[in-house]
């Protein structure tokens, strides 16, 4: 298998595939797959420092040229990587910010006046020559980054729904389908994020940890494949040959599945679980048969009900909201006023510990949920997000044995 990578590292780091950057000659469909860093696209290019924009216009051209290449390898079944980052701006020096620092290097005097009025209208010429060369190229001004340089059906979702994160984190879930194993295995140690996608692009694989938000995606398109994927973290020579590893176990992966699966298969959600109940049947039941003088369970069982049809609705807001209600229902049949004094007072280290992820996780995904203020972009829970099926499982057995 022969791997490009376009990057701006040093060629000697990588001796398992070729390094080369976005303005050189070598040719995508010479690799049958590609790793893209979006962050290095534009490097090389001396855009501000050159008199008649043609560096600009090198730029424009080798876009032009890449963006056909991808196309064209796709069309032919190849495979593309690209390691997600935020858009990074090409800055465009604007006239007036030249023109003043060269004022205050020629002072007042009518030779620096005049020199200062001629520079002003070379400056202002190729900013405007600058500004139609973009317009040419169907790119605006004020978003004139390295998004620019992927065909459009990957910027414009990209710009839609790519989020950064207010730091970096190497947290992230592997939800994908079993034969990505191998993949996650060799990138796990050396994959960090700086950016999420608020709605899932295709088909998500790697998540940030313990959310409902995707960090990694699969775009089936055309013949080939595009894979949108987390950054790496290159701190040892160790470390180039993991990612080489996880390249391969990807492209192996993709070679040996057929069709294109859906969201749901790939986001570890099988198709069927939309008929299971939150809340086991025989647990309910179980409540129903008890006789206690002390504690009438009308509203529990109701509550227990209700969260089931809300998870199979797929109503998760609902749903957190419910079990969250449950929570706060039940302490006093554990001797106690708050949920957070069974979880940190009832006896026996494993109920403990499943009573304070219903409290500490579950409970702070709710607040979040109901709290939360509209903002520019929304995403929904996930079924996942709000399944802590097994912990309320293990309450409400321990309620069960209580009142019996």
């Amino acid at each position: 298998m022969n791997i490009g990578f376009i990057a701006c590292f040093e060629p000697e780091y990588f001796s398992n595939f070729q390094t080369f950057t976005f303005e050189a000659e070598k040719s995508l469909l010479e690799f049958d797959l590609v790793l893209w860093h979006l962050e290095y696209l534009h490097y090389g290019y001396r855009i501000n420092h050159d008199d008649n924009c043609d560096e600009l216009k090198r730029l424009m051209a080798d876009r032009s040229r890449r963006i056909r290449e991808i196309d064209d390898l796709l069309r032919q079944g190849k495979s593309l990587f690209i390691l997600l980052s935020q858009p990074v701006p090409i800055p465009l020096e604007k006239p007036s910010k030249m023109v003043e620092a060269l004022s205050d290097l020629w002072g007042k005097s009518e030779m620096g006046d005049k020199v200062i009025s001629t520079l002003r209208k070379e400056a202002e010429n190729k900013y405007d020559a600058q500004m139609e060369l973009l317009k040419e190229n169907d790119i605006s001004p004020n978003k004139f980054d390295t998004f620019e340089f992927l065909p459009e059906y990957l910027r414009n979702p990209l710009r839609k729904t790519l989020v950064p994160l207010e730091q970096r984190s190497n947290s992230l879930d592997f939800r994908g389908d079993a034969s990505f194993l191998g993949f996650w295995e060799s990138i796990k140690d050396i994959a960090w994020c700086d950016v999420f996608f608020s709605s899932p692009i295709r088909v998500p694989i790697l998540f940030q940890a313990n959310t409902q938000y995707p960090t990694a995606a699969w775009i089936k398109q055309g013949n080939g494949n595009i894979f949108l994927l987390p950054n790496t973290e290159f701190d040892s020579s160790d470390d180039y040959p993991k990612f080489v590893n996880a390249a391969k176990e990807l492209f192996t992966a993709i070679q040996n599945l057929s069709g294109n699966p859906t969201e749901r298969q790939w986001t570890g959600q099988s198709a069927e679980k939309n008929d299971l109940n939150y809340i086991d049947e025989d647990r309910i039941k179980q409540l129903r048969a008890i006789e206690s003088h002390q504690f009438d369970l009308l509203k529990l069982i109701q509550l227990c009900q209700e969260i089931n049809y809300c998870y199979k609705g797929e109503s998760y807001f609902a749903v957190a909201m419910l079990v969250r209600m449950l929570l706060d229902h039940v302490p006093p049949i554990f001797g106690f006023k708050t949920f957070n004094e069974v979880a940190n007072n009832y006896e026996g280290k494993s109920f403990r510990k499943a009573a304070q992820n219903l409290q500490n996780s579950l409970r702070n995904i709710a607040d979040y949920l109901i709290h939360m203020p509209i903002r520019n972009r929304e995403v929904l829970p996930s079924r996942l997000q709000v399944d802590f099926s097994h912990d309320l499982d293990l309450l409400l057995s321990e309620v069960i044995t209580l009142l019996r």
